[in-house]
């Protein structure tokens, strides 16, 4: 498991629909210490990983203090599981992650 993971099913389960926003509290385990997020549903987006095409929830994490770094995944509306995501990782040289659900 991976740092997003946990806390993306936790997101995956509230109610997402176009145009919902959320800001919320996430501890940066890295630097011990409580930074502000802002979720954003994008919209709905049909997307193709291991399991096959899913008509998913498309919606972005961003700092809501400015910080830079994106997270961007998709929530299958069926079934509410996350099915993929992409992050930027300004930590790590603007490095970026993508992961997608396996079967």
């Amino acid at each position: 498991m991976n740092r997003f993971d946990a806390s993306l099913d936790v997101l995956a389960t509230l109610p997402l629909a176009e145009g919902y926003t959320l800001v919320f509290r996430n501890l940066d385990v890295q630097k011990q210490k409580l930074d502000l997020k802002q979720l954003k549903v994008l919209g709905t987006d049909t997307v193709t990983v291991a399991v096959g095409t899913v008509t998913a929830w498309k919606a972005e994490i961003t700092s809501a203090e400015g910080n830079p770094g994106t997270l961007t995944f998709w929530v299958a509306k069926d079934s509410r599981k996350v099915v993929k995501f992409h992050a930027v990782l300004p930590e790590m040289g603007g490095a970026s992650v993508d992961s997608e659900l396996q079967p």
